[in-house]
């Protein structure tokens, strides 16, 4: 869902499309309207001129470890319990739980991946951006697509970490968004 295109726009459509429940008395000044906006977080408030016609992707807040083994794995992967993404479904990506997003470095074969419990029902090339939790700007990002052998949406393969979301373990906020 976006928020109207055109006037009127109200509070509850915000928070709609936030999804928040319409009585959480959400403000302007909230850091999810400023992200939705695409506004930095030090501005004090937002106008709703300012969210009309905004749509929100997927946001999460994803822990990475870093692994070796015979390949180096950076992020989170639920398997094996390495970091945490919060939340891990969202109606964006179809309520489908991601139970794997990371990547492999210092390798033959750097790239991003991103695994879900079952079939998300869309097959679109993904964006995955690094947002600066200050600004909400995008620090990195890189574009994956599906691979039907697999199941898993994946980044193209580079001899360095061009196509690596990560390149350190840390906390990290993440937009992805549907292409």
């Amino acid at each position: 869902m976006t928020t109207p295109i055109n006037p009127p726009i109200s509070m509850d459509d915000v928070a709609a499309e936030l999804r928040v429940p319409a009585d959480s008395a959400l403000e302007l000044g909230d850091p999810n309207c400023k992200r939705l906006a695409g506004i930095n977080r030090t501005v004090q408030t937002v106008s709703l001129s300012d969210l009309q016609g905004k749509t929100r992707p997927y946001w999460a807040s994803v822990s990475t470890r870093r692994t070796g083994g015979l390949y180096t794995f950076i992020g989170y992967n639920k398997a094996s319990g390495e970091g945490w993404l919060l939340p891990s479904t969202d109606p964006y990506l179809g309520s489908v739980e991601i139970t794997f997003i990371g990547g492999y470095i210092d390798s033959p074969q750097n790239e991003t991946t991103l695994n879900f419990a079952s079939d998300p029902g869309f097959r679109n090339n993904l964006k995955i951006q690094m947002i600066d939790t200050a600004t909400w700007s995008v620090l990195r990002e890189v574009v994956l697509s599906y691979y039907p052998g697999t199941g898993q949406w994946r980044s193209a393969q580079s001899a360095d970490n061009t196509y690596n979301i990560w390149t350190t373990e840390g906390i990290y906020e993440l937009t992805i968004l549907k292409l």
